[in-house]
Formats: C-alpha cells, sequence, structure tokens
C-alpha cells in the first residue's frame, strides 16, 4: 500500500485470508478503508475478529467504518 500499487497490494492481503489469518483481515480491512470502500472494509474487520475473539484494533475499527 505505501508504493501506490493497489492491484499486489489486494493481491497479497487476499492471500493472506485464504488461511483465515486475522491479522491478513484486518490488514484487508485497513486497505479497504482507505479507498473508502467502507462495506468491504467492515466484512474484513469482522472476519478479523471473528477468528480472534479479542482483536481489538479490528473491533474498534470496524466500529469506526460503521
Amino acid at each position: 500500500m505505501e508504493i501506490k500499487d493497489e492491484v499486489e497490494a489486494i493481491r497479497c492481503l487476499t492471500k493472506a485470508t485464504t488461511v483465515n489469518y486475522a491479522p491478513g483481515f484486518y490488514n484487508l480491512g485497513l486497505f479497504h478503508k482507505s479507498t473508502e470502500n467502507y462495506n468491504d472494509a467492515a466484512k474484513a474487520f469482522k472476519q478479523a475478529f471473528k477468528i480472534k475473539e479479542n482483536y481489538y484494533l479490528a473491533r474498534n475499527n470496524y466500529a469506526t467504518t460503521l
């Protein structure tokens, strides 16, 4: 995301979510939030704290996204 290659960023982040890795979903949510895709951001944050219940950063970002 830092080098402004959105296609590569989404590819890598999506790959990280295929193994139900909570930080992968969290980072995917941050990506979607940064591109103002709030619906997909909320879904990603929600999935992150479904995998890891006490993932408070994901819960906080989910709430602020809503």
